[in-house]
């Protein structure tokens, strides 16, 4: 069962399985409401067969931090073989061993500096995208008018 809020209502549906991934950064967001355990870089903390901190609830893929497709299936195939009670396939972990390596030298290559982090200088936003922000609360810099 997996409770949804939307506004002030809350709709609870029964579900076999669910899976989130916004990309860039682990998503955690659901395993952290559940109480599992996040590292440093706020991905799932898994162990050998992607188990997470709680009896009977595996992690794999983007959650478990960012490794691309090939690391997701790899993880898929382990936690499923540990769901299932199966035993450690070395094979697999010697897999997914090689596409973490692939994702930290792809990580590293492509991190961004801080200057690609910060929010650019106001002026060089258009004026109908800072109001849109701003109105959503998601712009932190004090609106003003200026003439043009």
């Amino acid at each position: 069962m997996v409770t949804i809020r939307r506004g002030s209502s809350d709709e609870t549906i029964a579900v076999n399985r669910v899976a989130c991934d916004y990309g860039l950064a682990p998503n955690a967001t659901l395993a952290l409401a559940i109480g599992c355990a996040l590292d440093a870089n706020h991905a799932i903390c898994i162990d050998d067969m992607q188990p997470t901190s709680l009896d009977d609830i595996y992690a794999a893929g983007e959650c478990t931090g960012i490794g691309g497709m090939e690391l997701a299936r790899v993880e898929g195939a382990l936690a499923g073989k540990a769901a299932l009670g199966l035993p450690r396939d070395d094979t697999l972990i010697r897999e997914r061993t090689k596409w973490r390596a692939f994702a930290q030298r792809i990580g590293h290559a492509f991190a961004l500096d801080d200057a690609a982090t910060k929010m650019p200088p106001l002026e060089t936003i258009p004026l109908p995208l800072r109001r849109r922000h701003a109105w959503r609360g998601r712009f932190p810099h004090k609106l003003t008018r200026r003439k043009i």
